[in-house]
């Protein structure tokens, strides 16, 4: 979130309220996987597996700390 905070700031604007979210993209990522494991069998089996696997990715690199999420309230002055 530093580097958003930093483009923020140097293009002029004001940072009202900053909030680090990364359980929120943890909670995404996992319900996200839930919902492909219990993908209907109409679906072609690759394309589960392969959205499982790449949500496996992101959700290690989510608890290794690679990726972060935040929420950021930000204004313009003048």
């Amino acid at each position: 979130p530093h580097d958003y905070e930093n483009m923020a700031r140097s293009a002029g604007f004001e940072l009202l309220r900053v909030e680090e979210r990364s359980r929120d993209i943890q909670i995404h990522y996992n319900k996200l996987a839930e919902a492909v494991a219990a993908a209907p069998s109409l679906l072609d089996r690759q394309v589960p597996d392969s959205l499982a696997h790449n949500i496996e990715a992101w959700r290690l690199a989510i608890l290794e700390g690679s990726i972060t999420w935040a929420c950021f309230v930000a204004r313009k002055p003048g």
